[in-house]
């Protein structure tokens, strides 16, 4: 076979992804529930999407508890305790 057919194929799956409108993860994980998995200060690693990630957040959390995503920071977490409401906290928006 030759290359031609091989090469228009791949450039146009290429094309149509790349333009593709890209999801942002600050939409996707917006208001879902997360485990803490560690917690020291106002950082730590909790458990959301069956992944886990590294989180900002409260003092006072502890292994367990439930919280959930208020926003991101790159790939960092921004998370309340679940229950506490933070829709007016300008720092549980998107940062990227």
């Amino acid at each position: 076979m030759p290359p031609g057919p091989i090469a228009g194929g791949w450039s146009g799956y290429v094309w149509r992804v790349y333009r593709r409108p890209a999801g942002t993860l600050c939409n996707e994980i917006r208001g879902d529930s997360a485990e803490v998995l560690d917690w020291s200060g106002d950082e730590g690693h909790v458990w959301a999407r069956s992944e886990r990630w590294a989180a900002r957040g409260a003092t006072g959390l502890a292994a367990g508890d439930a919280v959930r995503v208020r926003g991101t920071d790159g790939l960092t977490l921004i998370v309340d305790r679940d229950g506490h409401d933070t829709d007016d906290d300008p720092e549980t928006t998107n940062g990227d």
